[in-house]
């Protein structure tokens, strides 16, 4: 049965926090994070539907009963889920883990540090974000655990 973006918001809210629209630095109060990005691009060419939204909320679900915090971002920008990053990871955390789940893809290397000459990218509504981004923070972080969950085309070595 397919869903409309509300119904997915309102299933997700039922076990996390939607932190889509929020620009505020969070402070954390657990030292178990979990971050679930869903882009299911409702309403665009990209659209993936309800699955996407499924899987992160099955995800959230398992981290929040084993104890994390768990937040989630839907359908939202790559400089939105860079701020969360940045944000969680530049705190003390035991264990952070960003769970994502959406359409993923390739781009030309630019740096020379892929020996398929491919950079992975993770991609939003207004466009990619490449591993190179995302390994810029994993390399500055105050977290003794970090772990990057991807349920995307293209996600084997992001």
């Amino acid at each position: 049965m397919e869903r409309d973006k509300k119904t997915s918001i309102k299933i997700l809210d039922k076990v996390e926090k939607n932190i889509t629209n929020s620009d505020e630095k969070i402070n954390l109060t657990n030292k178990k994070v979990m971050l679930g990005v869903a882009n299911s691009y409702y309403n665009s060419y990209l659209e993936l539907g309800d699955p996407v939204s499924n899987d992160c909320f099955l995800a959230l679900k398992y981290y929040k009963e084993s104890g994390y915090e768990t937040f989630y971002i839907l359908d939202s920008t790559k400089e939105k889920l860079l701020s969360h990053f940045k944000n969680f990871l530049s705190q003390r955390l035991k264990d952070f883990v960003l769970f994502y789940a959406g359409h993923g893809g390739t781009k030309n290397d630019k740096n020379g540090d892929e020996k398929d000459g491919k950079d992975e990218t993770w991609i939003f509504k207004n466009g990619d974000l490449v591993d190179d981004e995302v390994a810029k923070y994993l390399n500055r972080n105050n977290c003794e655990n970090v772990f990057i969950i991807s349920d995307s085309c293209h996600s084997g070595s992001i």
